[in-house]
């Protein structure tokens, strides 16, 4: 496994912990800025996930800006076939931060 998905694991594993009181929103930024770094722009989720800790961390503008770049290294659906789950993910997160950022 490579160190990123380590990382991308770490995240959601802070992030999303059924333990409310466990959950830490600035470790999950911290491990999924690593993990955006390591992955150097070859897997989509980082940067998804990037977004996600951004909006959980109340900085909607950089969580857009992440959405973004993870959309640009998705693969494109082809026409008339329904968006992949991680496209569909990643225009959701988009969406969400876009209209929390105005």
């Amino acid at each position: 496994m490579r160190h990123h998905s380590q990382l991308i694991e770490a995240v959601r594993s802070v992030a999303e912990t059924q333990v409310p009181s466990l959950r830490d929103y600035t470790a999950a930024l911290r491990f999924a800025l690593r993990a955006d770094q390591l992955a150097s722009g070859k897997n989509p989720a980082a940067p998804g996930y990037l977004s996600e800790a951004y909006g959980l961390n109340k900085n909607y503008a950089q969580a857009v800006n992440a959405a973004q770049r993870a959309l640009a290294v998705t693969p494109t659906t082809k026409p008339g076939d329904p968006p992949s789950r991680l496209r569909q993910w990643l225009q959701d997160e988009l969406k969400e931060y876009q209209a929390k950022s105005r």
